[in-house]
Parts: structure tokens; C-alpha cells; sequence
């Protein structure tokens, strides 16, 4: 699998200036940007997810927390939540206390999650 340094090292550039492409901030030439892209597609290179939300603190991930999963009602809400998660650039993650009082410390979550929703 390859790095970011593989394709800074490839590309003939910094590290910083292919962080800067993935994600859009910051001044690159149009010239430059392009031939990292060409690299990172060739060397199939896509950003870490966690190495990414380490720098940034954002896991793009929401916690949701419902009293059960199963039949078509929680089929559905699910399936909203998850379209409207995928729509902003966000992934979810769903659990079920089974109707019991969850014994969960939230706390917990925040290295996890960006956000949790519970019911």
C-alpha cells in the first residue's frame, strides 16, 4: 500500500504539498497537482483515514445510538440517517441498547466519533 511520502517522493515534491492536494488547501500550481494525482493513481494511494483524523481530529463517522434495529421502522430511519450521513461526507455507525438503559460513557466515543445521536 502505498504512503503519502511514496507519492511525495514519486511526484518529486513535499510531503506538505501532497497533503495540501488531498485536501484542497493551500496554493499548488495546477501543473503540480495534476502529476501528484497522475502518481497517487498510479501508486493506487488514497489518504489514511486515521492517520487523517489524527491531524485533524475528525473521525467523518457519527455514533447513533437507537432502543432497537430490527423491523421496518428502524430499517428506515436508519437508511435516512445513513443516505443524509453519505450526502455530507459522513459515515455512520449504529448500535442498538436493545431497549435497556445504555450504560455507555459518551466520553468514550469523542476519539471514535465526530458525533453521536441517541435516541
Amino acid at each position: 500500500m502505498a504512503t503519502i511520502k511514496d507519492v511525495a517522493r514519486e511526484a518529486n515534491v513535499s510531503v506538505a504539498t501532497v497533503s495540501r492536494v488531498f485536501n484542497s488547501s493551500g496554493p499548488v500550481s495546477e501543473e503540480t497537482r495534476v502529476r501528484i494525482q497522475e502518481v497517487a493513481a498510479r501508486l493506487c494511494y488514497s489518504p489514511h483515514g486515521v492517520a487523517r483524523s489524527l491531524i485533524t481530529s475528525r473521525t467523518n463517522t457519527l455514533g447513533v445510538l437507537l432502543p432497537d434495529l430490527y423491523g421496518e421502522f428502524f430499517s428506515e430511519v436508519i437508511r435516512g440517517m445513513d443516505q443524509t450521513a453519505q450526502r455530507s461526507g459522513y459515515h455512520l455507525l449504529v448500535s442498538s441498547s436493545h431497549d435497556a438503559k445504555p450504560e455507555i460513557d459518551w466520553n468514550d466515543l469523542w476519539g471514535r466519533v465526530t458525533g453521536a445521536i441517541r435516541t
